[in-house]
C-alpha cells in the first residue's frame, strides 16, 4: 500500500514539474532570455509527463525565441515542428503557421510568404483571428511586391470574410489603397464595411476611422 502511494506520489510530482515548466518558459521569453527560455522548453518537450498542449506551447516558445532573435530559418523550422507533432492542438497550429509565414516576410521572401499565410486560411478556417492576420498580411506582401491590384483585393477580402475582427480591419483600411479607386468604389466599400460593423465600444476606433475616410468623398 506504501509503495503504491509513494509511486503515485512521484508521477504527481513529476507532472507538476513539468506544468510548472510554462511559467518559467514564458517568464524567459518575456525576460528577453531566448537562450533560457529554449532550453526550458527543450525539457518541457523531453518529459514523458508534459501533457501535449504543454509541449506544443513549448516547442511554440521555441520558435518565438529564435524569431525574436532575428534567426527566422531556425523560426520557421520550430514552428513546422509544432504543426507536424502536436497537429491535435489546433490553435497553436494556426499560429505556428502564421508565424511560419511572419518569417519568410521577414526574409522578404514572398513567395513563400503568401502560401504559408493561404495554408492557414485553408487548414483553420476557425480561428478567425489567425486567419484573418493571415489574408492581411498577403495584402501586405503583395504591397511590398508593389502589386497595388492584388494587395488590395486581399485588405478587401479581410473587410469582407472577417468583419469580427475589427484590429485586424483597421490596420487593413489603413494599408488599402483608396486612390487607385474611383470615388464610388471607394465609398461603395467603406458602406459595405460600416454596415458590417456593430456599433459596440470594442469597434469604436474602427467606426470613427471609416466615418473620416467617408467625409473625404463629400
Amino acid at each position: 500500500m506504501f509503495k503504491t502511494l509513494l509511486i503515485a506520489l512521484v508521477v504527481m510530482l513529476m507532472s507538476v514539474t513539468a506544468i510548472a515548466g510554462i511559467p518559467e518558459i514564458q517568464a524567459a521569453y518575456k525576460a528577453d532570455n531566448y537562450p533560457l527560455c529554449i532550453s526550458e522548453a527543450d525539457k518541457v518537450i523531453a518529459d514523458s509527463n508534459a501533457t501535449v498542449a504543454d509541449k506544443a506551447t513549448a516547442q511554440l516558445l521555441i520558435g518565438a525565441s529564435y524569431k525574436r532573435q532575428g534567426e527566422y530559418v531556425k523560426a520557421i523550422s520550430a514552428y513546422q515542428k509544432v504543426i507536424s507533432n502536436y497537429p491535435s492542438e489546433v490553435l497553436r497550429c494556426a499560429s505556428a503557421q502564421c508565424y511560419v509565414g511572419h518569417c519568410y516576410r521577414a526574409l522578404k521572401d514572398y513567395v513563400k510568404a503568401i502560401p504559408a499565410y493561404q495554408k492557414v486560411i485553408s487548414e483553420y478556417p476557425k480561428d478567425k483571428y489567425e486567419c484573418a492576420s493571415a489574408q492581411y498580411s498577403i495584402g501586405y506582401c503583395y504591397d511590398n511586391q508593389k502589386d497595388t491590384v492584388k494587395a488590395n483585393e486581399a485588405y478587401l477580402k479581410v473587410f469582407a470574410d472577417y468583419s469580427e475582427e475589427p484590429d485586424v480591419i483597421l490596420l487593413a483600411l489603413n494599408k488599402i489603397d483608396f486612390v487607385s479607386m474611383t470615388n464610388e468604389e471607394a465609398v461603395a466599400v467603406l458602406k459595405k464595411i460600416l454596415r458590417a460593423t456593430p456599433a459596440t465600444a470594442k469597434n469604436a476606433e474602427l467606426l470613427g476611422r471609416i466615418k473620416s475616410e467617408l467625409e473625404k468623398y463629400k
